[in-house]
Protein backbone atom coordinates (compact mmCIF):
# COMPACT_ATOMS: atom_id res chain seq x y z
CA UNK A 1 0.00 0.00 0.00
CA UNK A 2 2.33 2.58 0.64
CA UNK A 3 4.50 2.42 -2.11
CA UNK A 4 1.55 3.27 -4.25
CA UNK A 5 1.58 6.92 -1.61
CA UNK A 6 4.05 8.47 -3.64
CA UNK A 7 1.89 8.40 -6.93
CA UNK A 8 -1.19 9.50 -4.52
CA UNK A 9 0.61 12.65 -3.74
CA UNK A 10 1.96 13.36 -7.02
CA UNK A 11 -1.83 13.32 -8.29
CA UNK A 12 -3.42 15.25 -5.45
CA UNK A 13 -1.00 18.03 -6.10
CA UNK A 14 -2.70 18.45 -9.41
CA UNK A 15 -6.00 18.00 -8.51
CA UNK A 16 -6.69 21.59 -8.87
CA UNK A 17 -5.04 21.32 -12.82
CA UNK A 18 -6.94 17.86 -13.57
CA UNK A 19 -10.39 19.67 -11.93
CA UNK A 20 -9.76 23.19 -14.04
CA UNK A 21 -9.62 20.40 -17.60
CA UNK A 22 -12.51 18.23 -16.21
CA UNK A 23 -14.65 21.68 -15.53
CA UNK A 24 -13.21 22.80 -19.05
CA UNK A 25 -14.66 19.13 -20.55
CA UNK A 26 -18.46 19.75 -18.71
CA UNK A 27 -18.43 23.09 -20.57
CA UNK A 28 -18.13 21.62 -23.94
CA UNK A 29 -20.55 18.88 -23.18
CA UNK A 30 -23.10 20.87 -21.08
CA UNK A 31 -24.82 23.90 -20.61
CA UNK A 32 -23.75 26.33 -18.10
CA UNK A 33 -26.43 25.51 -15.41
CA UNK A 34 -25.22 21.75 -15.66
CA UNK A 35 -21.86 22.78 -15.77
CA UNK A 36 -22.13 24.99 -12.94
CA UNK A 37 -23.47 21.32 -10.54
CA UNK A 38 -20.96 19.24 -12.30
CA UNK A 39 -18.21 21.63 -11.12
CA UNK A 40 -19.59 21.93 -7.70
CA UNK A 41 -19.70 18.23 -7.00
CA UNK A 42 -15.76 18.35 -8.19
CA UNK A 43 -15.23 21.05 -5.84
CA UNK A 44 -16.79 19.21 -2.76
CA UNK A 45 -14.49 16.01 -3.75
CA UNK A 46 -11.62 18.69 -4.34
CA UNK A 47 -12.00 19.74 -0.42
CA UNK A 48 -12.67 16.39 0.32
CA UNK A 49 -9.52 15.13 -0.61
CA UNK A 50 -7.41 18.56 -0.24
CA UNK A 51 -8.81 19.94 3.09
CA UNK A 52 -5.63 22.16 3.59
CA UNK A 53 -7.02 24.13 0.64
CA UNK A 54 -10.95 24.64 1.71
CA UNK A 55 -10.70 28.12 2.41
CA UNK A 56 -8.81 28.68 -0.64
CA UNK A 57 -11.95 27.36 -2.78
CA UNK A 58 -14.27 29.07 -0.31
CA UNK A 59 -12.37 32.33 -0.87
CA UNK A 60 -12.25 31.88 -4.11
CA UNK A 61 -15.75 31.27 -5.14
CA UNK A 62 -17.44 34.22 -2.78
CA UNK A 63 -14.91 36.58 -5.07
CA UNK A 64 -15.99 35.26 -8.42
CA UNK A 65 -19.68 34.78 -7.63
CA UNK A 66 -18.89 38.60 -5.80
CA UNK A 67 -16.76 39.87 -8.78
CA UNK A 68 -19.92 38.23 -11.32
CA UNK A 69 -22.81 40.12 -9.62
CA UNK A 70 -20.91 43.37 -9.69
CA UNK A 71 -20.42 43.39 -13.46
CA UNK A 72 -24.30 42.39 -13.73
CA UNK A 73 -25.32 45.88 -11.69
CA UNK A 74 -22.12 47.48 -13.50
CA UNK A 75 -23.85 46.82 -16.80
CA UNK A 76 -27.47 47.87 -15.75
CA UNK A 77 -29.48 50.68 -16.76
CA UNK A 78 -27.62 53.30 -19.59
CA UNK A 79 -24.88 50.74 -19.87
CA UNK A 80 -27.03 47.64 -21.35
CA UNK A 81 -27.81 49.97 -24.24
CA UNK A 82 -23.95 50.22 -25.36
CA UNK A 83 -22.65 48.11 -27.62
CA UNK A 84 -20.26 45.56 -25.16
CA UNK A 85 -23.27 46.17 -22.42
CA UNK A 86 -26.03 44.96 -24.62
CA UNK A 87 -24.69 42.15 -25.34
CA UNK A 88 -23.55 41.24 -21.58
CA UNK A 89 -27.21 42.56 -20.61
CA UNK A 90 -28.45 39.71 -22.99
CA UNK A 91 -26.47 37.14 -21.28
CA UNK A 92 -27.28 38.28 -17.60
CA UNK A 93 -30.66 38.02 -19.13
CA UNK A 94 -30.55 35.11 -19.94
CA UNK A 95 -29.00 33.25 -17.72
CA UNK A 96 -30.50 35.36 -14.83
CA UNK A 97 -28.01 37.11 -11.87
CA UNK A 98 -27.90 34.33 -9.36
CA UNK A 99 -26.64 31.08 -12.72
CA UNK A 100 -24.58 33.38 -13.81
CA UNK A 101 -22.98 34.33 -10.51
CA UNK A 102 -22.65 30.62 -9.94
CA UNK A 103 -21.03 29.48 -13.10
CA UNK A 104 -18.26 32.56 -12.41
CA UNK A 105 -17.79 31.71 -9.13
CA UNK A 106 -17.17 27.79 -10.39
CA UNK A 107 -15.15 28.71 -12.86
CA UNK A 108 -13.08 31.16 -10.95
CA UNK A 109 -12.58 28.58 -8.39
CA UNK A 110 -10.90 25.75 -10.84
CA UNK A 111 -8.83 28.63 -12.49
CA UNK A 112 -7.12 29.88 -9.74
CA UNK A 113 -6.72 25.92 -8.16
CA UNK A 114 -5.04 25.23 -11.57
CA UNK A 115 -2.85 28.70 -11.37
CA UNK A 116 -1.86 27.71 -7.51
CA UNK A 117 -1.26 24.09 -8.58
CA UNK A 118 1.16 25.50 -11.95
CA UNK A 119 2.89 27.75 -9.04
CA UNK A 120 3.61 25.21 -6.47
CA UNK A 121 5.34 22.90 -9.28
CA UNK A 122 7.25 25.82 -10.58
CA UNK A 123 8.02 26.61 -7.10
CA UNK A 124 8.70 30.21 -6.89
CA UNK A 125 7.64 33.27 -4.51
CA UNK A 126 4.20 33.51 -4.23
CA UNK A 127 4.12 37.01 -5.63
CA UNK A 128 4.19 35.11 -8.86
CA UNK A 129 1.08 33.41 -7.90
CA UNK A 130 -1.35 36.45 -9.81
CA UNK A 131 0.81 35.60 -13.31
CA UNK A 132 0.23 32.19 -13.25
CA UNK A 133 -3.37 33.54 -12.89
CA UNK A 134 -3.39 35.67 -15.61
CA UNK A 135 -1.83 32.34 -17.89
CA UNK A 136 -4.44 30.26 -16.71
CA UNK A 137 -7.40 32.32 -17.07
CA UNK A 138 -6.35 33.78 -20.55
CA UNK A 139 -4.90 29.98 -21.77
CA UNK A 140 -8.35 28.43 -20.52
CA UNK A 141 -10.50 31.45 -21.77
CA UNK A 142 -9.18 30.45 -25.43
CA UNK A 143 -10.14 26.61 -24.83
CA UNK A 144 -13.40 27.24 -23.55
CA UNK A 145 -14.76 30.12 -25.83
CA UNK A 146 -16.81 28.49 -27.88
CA UNK A 147 -18.28 25.54 -25.95
CA UNK A 148 -21.89 24.60 -25.60
CA UNK A 149 -21.74 26.54 -21.86
CA UNK A 150 -20.31 29.86 -23.13
CA UNK A 151 -22.42 30.12 -25.84
CA UNK A 152 -24.81 32.67 -24.80
CA UNK A 153 -21.57 35.07 -24.43
CA UNK A 154 -20.38 34.61 -28.31
CA UNK A 155 -22.26 37.98 -29.29
CA UNK A 156 -20.19 39.92 -26.52
CA UNK A 157 -16.89 38.07 -27.73
CA UNK A 158 -18.09 39.35 -31.03
CA UNK A 159 -19.14 42.86 -30.05
CA UNK A 160 -15.77 43.50 -28.16
CA UNK A 161 -12.33 43.75 -29.19
CA UNK A 162 -12.10 40.00 -30.30
CA UNK A 163 -10.46 37.39 -28.86
CA UNK A 164 -7.27 39.03 -27.55
CA UNK A 165 -9.10 41.52 -25.52
CA UNK A 166 -11.30 39.01 -24.19
CA UNK A 167 -8.72 36.30 -23.20
CA UNK A 168 -7.09 39.27 -21.61
CA UNK A 169 -9.90 40.39 -19.22
CA UNK A 170 -10.07 36.53 -18.50
CA UNK A 171 -6.68 36.44 -17.55
CA UNK A 172 -7.20 39.52 -15.51
CA UNK A 173 -9.80 38.43 -13.72
CA UNK A 174 -8.12 35.43 -12.25
CA UNK A 175 -4.88 37.68 -12.31
CA UNK A 176 -7.07 39.94 -9.85
CA UNK A 177 -8.55 37.22 -7.36
CA UNK A 178 -4.72 35.55 -6.98
CA UNK A 179 -3.39 38.67 -6.10
CA UNK A 180 -6.13 39.07 -3.33
CA UNK A 181 -4.89 35.90 -2.13
CA UNK A 182 -1.86 36.82 -1.66
CA UNK A 183 -2.45 39.89 -0.20
CA UNK A 184 -4.16 37.94 2.34
CA UNK A 185 -1.83 35.49 2.54
CA UNK A 186 0.91 38.30 3.33
CA UNK A 187 -1.17 39.75 5.93
CA UNK A 188 -1.63 36.55 7.71
CA UNK A 189 2.42 35.99 7.83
Amino acid sequence: MTRYTPMIEVFSEFLGFIGAFLSLGSMWLLNSTESTLFMLVLLCLYIAIRRDLSMLVLMTLVLGGIFDLALNLYFRGDRAKEGRGSSLRAYFDLLGPVDAAGFAACITAWLVLASYDIWRFVNVRRIWLPFFGFLSGAFFGILAENSVALAPLLPFYKSTSGQLENRAWDGASILLVNAIIVFFDIVKD
